[in-house]
């Protein structure tokens, strides 16, 4: 998740409009998208769950654009 070479458009939407703009989107541009998680209150922490539940270690790390790759 911090190496850089993967791009992806990431977008929000309030949680009852998910189904509804993922469902327009695919319809009026032939681009399917996929619901990948939600965000939560900060003291709730950071975290990547997978579809199973377990939790996905992040690196603390990110990637530095104008400089020499990872943080």
């Amino acid at each position: 998740m911090t190496g850089g070479e993967d791009y992806e458009l990431l977008f929000a939407v309030a949680p009852h409009d998910a189904e509804g703009v993922l469902r327009r989107l695919a319809e009026e541009t032939g681009t399917p998208a996929t619901l990948i998680g939600e965000f939560t209150e900060h003291s709730a922490g950071r975290a990547v769950i997978e579809e199973d539940g377990q939790a996905v270690p992040l690196d603390p790390g990110g990637w530095t654009h104008f400089g020499r790759g990872n943080a």
